[in-house]
């Protein structure tokens, strides 16, 4: 979670590196200061042995009050080089001068007289140093949160704004804050998202106004092609083909405009409650499909609920295989059959107007491309959504009807609700 957290990141990053730095200065403060500290206790203590004989009784007393007084260890040795005393842990006999060994530094002396003492730094554990240092690192953590989440709360927000805006909220924009490099990001994003929304309702207008004159034309070539017939077998023939073409483009159009109209508008303008099991029991009658289920009422529009279900059945007939089976749900419903199903990568993409996979050309299957289109921009007119899911024994597919993100915290909303006196459907 740290990784893919960017606020995380720069914490983590700050405090590290302010630890680091308390690190480091407290080395170089104990090579700057200590070291000198130590040089002056080693000249105290050494100006103090080097005044004590190996024959006096209370030599070790008094090499103790030495050792108190520089804080260190001390061993003397007398001439014939045997310990004669020893103040804390002993050292190792060696040549005179200065040494180093298991981490802490000291020297030796060899006096006039033959005799020798070595004094060294005392190995102690100095708790005072670590809770210094464990609450000069809880401050520096405590401190830099808030300048991390100051940071990158900003970034949260436009990537919230980005992500609502690619959700399909159009009208969705981002804060500006400040004048750095973070606000030039959302100030961008803003500007950009303008100018997209501007194209994407141009788009729909023309859209709506070109399907709309479309079909004043398209009734005249209707009614001019059913004038052309003069009973011959022939011309029927032709003319009943043309006139089946005009349909299917006349069906188009009206889709196209449909979906115009759904897309310009913030949902049903005047929904009534929906009873979904009587509509799917209808519309599955038509493909020999079966319904299960509890009673399910929706508030929307009658006729673009009947053709989600038409659709999304007709679909399971043409392309899947029986049986074909519907059953509600506490959100929604569900359409599945046993065909060879969709595969991953086009499960989203069948949704796509037009959109058409190999082997599927125009006219071949009885479809435009529009069936699926039209159903997800009806469920999400209703605020829900259409999915396309495998069945969960491998073998089929299943497309998924759901309005709980329409649902309200107390189970009523513009989506799906129980009907009162629930049944189960056959």
């Amino acid at each position: 979670m740290i990784g893919r957290r960017l606020y995380l990141q720069v914490y983590v990053g700050f405090v590290a590196v302010a630890v680091f730095g308390v690190v480091v200065a407290g080395i170089v403060g104990s090579w700057v200061w200590g070291d000198k500290t130590a040089v002056t206790d080693l000249v105290t203590g050494t100006a103090a042995v080097s005044e004590l004989r190996a024959d006096d009784p209370a030599l070790e007393e008094h090499l103790a009050e030495v050792a108190e007084q520089v804080e260190m260890d001390i061993t003397f040795y007398d001439r014939a080089g045997g310990v004669a005393g020893v103040v804390g842990e002993p050292i190792e006999q060696g040549e005179p001068g200065p040494f180093r060994e298991h981490g802490r530094g000291g020297l030796r002396v060899m006096l006039a007289d033959g005799r020798a003492f070595a004094l060294a730094q005392r190995r102690s554990f100095r708790p005072r140093f670590f809770l210094t240092f464990g609450v000069l690192a809880g401050v520096l953590a405590v401190g830099c949160w808030p300048l991390a989440r100051r940071i990158t709360r900003r970034l949260e927000e436009v990537r919230d704004g980005v992500a609502r805006w690619g959700d399909g909220d159009l009208s969705a924009r981002v804060v500006v804050r400040g004048q750095d490099e973070v606000a030039a990001v959302a100030r961008t994003f803003n500007e950009a998202a303008d100018r997209v929304q501007r194209s994407f309702e141009a788009q729909r207008r023309v859209l709506a106004s070109a399907s709309h004159d479309l079909r004043s034309p398209l009734a005249r070539l209707r009614m001019a092609i059913e004038l052309l017939d003069d009973g011959t077998e022939e011309r029927a023939s032709l003319c009943e083909a043309a006139v089946r073409d005009v349909e299917e483009l006349d069906l188009t159009v009206g889709d196209l405009l449909q979906v115009g109209r759904m897309q310009a508008s913030d949902g049903p303008e005047n929904a009534e409650p929906v009873d979904l099991v009587a509509i799917l029991e209808e519309e599955a009658a038509r493909v020999g499909a079966a319904v299960a289920g509890s009673a399910l009422v929706v508030d929307g529009e009658p006729a673009l609920l009947r053709r989600l279900a038409r659709n999304l059945l007709e679909n399971a007939a043409r392309h899947g295989a029986p049986p074909i089976e519907v059953r509600t749900t506490a959100t929604g419903f569900e359409v599945t059959d046993r065909g060879e199903g969709v595969p991953e990568e086009l499960r989203e993409r069948i949704f796509e107007p037009f959109f058409r996979p190999d082997g599927h050309a125009e006219g071949r299957d009885g479809s435009v491309g529009l069936g699926l289109h039209l159903c997800r921009e009806i469920a999400r007119y209703h605020r829900g959504d259409v999915r396309c899911l495998p069945r969960e024994d491998g073998q089929g597919t299943r497309f998924v009807v759901d309005w709980s993100g329409a649902l309200s915290p107390s189970g009523a909303a513009s989506g799906p609700r129980a009907a009162p006196g629930a049944r189960a459907a056959s």
